[in-house]
């Protein structure tokens, strides 16, 4: 009896292995599924102001002139458009070399256009591919940023007393 009553335990000759690529497989799922109503829970509200149409004639206030500079650089010359955005146009076109002192007269040639005209605040800017990345944060400089011997400027709201163009417009931008 105890020959047959006796089992013997026999120890597993190799480990157990668990197959999780079903758990791999669902979870890669839910995740799926909470990525996607996670956008649905946000909810945002936008408003938006409808235009108001009127038979009444448009105010003077509306078509007012205003100067618009315009700087084409390229890695040899930078120059310079200002023109009036109404009749006489008066356009005038300089052009700069891309040294630091070709940039020093642009700097001064700004200056007197915006002590011209202390209305004007931005500058379309346009840029050729070949520039490098030094020469338009040069450029950038000398368009932006008033020196400390530079003369006092008209203030807007909003902007730093530091500002000689404060809107400075990348305008060849294609995407």
């Amino acid at each position: 009896m105890s020959r047959f009553g006796k089992k013997k335990i026999q120890e597993a000759a190799a480990p157990v292995e668990l197959n999780i690529m079903p758990f791999i497989d669902v979870f890669s799922l839910l995740c799926t599924f909470l990525l996607f109503s996670a956008v649905f829970i946000s909810i945002g509200i936008h408003m938006v102001q409808v235009p108001f149409l009127s038979n009444a004639a448009p105010s003077k206030e509306e078509s007012k002139r205003s100067l618009q500079v315009k700087i084409d650089a390229s890695p040899q010359k930078v120059e310079v458009t200002s023109s009036w955005s109404e009749a006489p146009v008066d356009s005038k076109t300089e052009a700069f070399s891309n040294s630091k002192e070709g940039l020093a007269h642009l700097h001064e040639a700004l200056i007197k256009l915006r002590l011209a005209t202390p209305e004007a605040d931005k500058v379309d800017l346009f840029l050729d591919d070949d520039l490098s990345y030094a020469q338009i944060i040069d450029l950038l400089d000398v368009i932006k940023l008033r020196l400390a011997q530079d003369p006092a400027l008209a203030e807007h709201e909003g902007f730093a007393s530091s500002d000689l163009f404060p809107k400075v417009v990348f305008s060849s931008v294609i995407l």
